[in-house]
């Protein structure tokens, strides 16, 4: 039963917390961005109804492109090896896992904000010369990656959490 457990742990941290917060993340862009801009979610059932369709479906074209790198890195491989580092964190029960998956959210967030503000790299203040709108859609899409990758570190711990009770049953039978 241990092994199991372990092998249930590792296929949810990286396969299922891929697949779930890939479609999570583009079926909410699709919702606020695609043909007609940004507009509240309202209705739950039609987030959900678009998340099946991402997780079950194709992807639009003009959501293919959006999966972009991050310096040359996919975004994928990043969600994987911080889904691989804090799985094992949590397994191995280190202490501070928290604070560290809120301080690495904080650094992802903090470098999001400024790479997609367009922050002058000589002084403190930002570009705010593209408009109400395009600060609007910033805003939406700092709060779409906030929220992936809170998901993606809740696939990291239950993960985490299975592997551990999995490596307890052996040890302890």
């Amino acid at each position: 039963m241990g092994l199991v457990l372990i092998g249930l742990g590792i296929f949810i941290s990286l396969f299922i917390g891929h697949w779930i917060t890939r479609g999570f993340h583009a079926a909410l862009y699709e919702l606020l961005f695609e043909e007609k801009g940004p507009k509240s979610v309202k209705n739950l059932t039609v987030l959900i109804k678009s998340i099946k369709e991402r997780l079950f479906g194709e992807y639009p074209e003009t959501l293919k492109i959006y999966f972009p790198t991050t310096f040359g890195v996919p975004n994928w491989l990043i969600g994987h090896i911080e889904r691989i580092f804090f799985t094992l964190a949590v397994t191995f029960y280190i202490p501070g896992t928290l604070v560290a998956m809120t301080g690495w959210i904080t650094v992802k967030m903090v470098t999001f904000w400024v790479a997609i503000i367009g922050a002058k790299t000589n002084g403190n203040e930002a570009d705010e010369t593209n408009g109400n709108k395009t600060k609007k859609e910033n805003y939406a899409k700092t709060y779409i990656a906030l929220s992936t990758c809170m998901i993606s570190m809740l696939f990291a711990v239950i993960g985490g959490l299975l592997i551990k009770w999995g490596i307890d049953l052996i040890k302890g039978g």
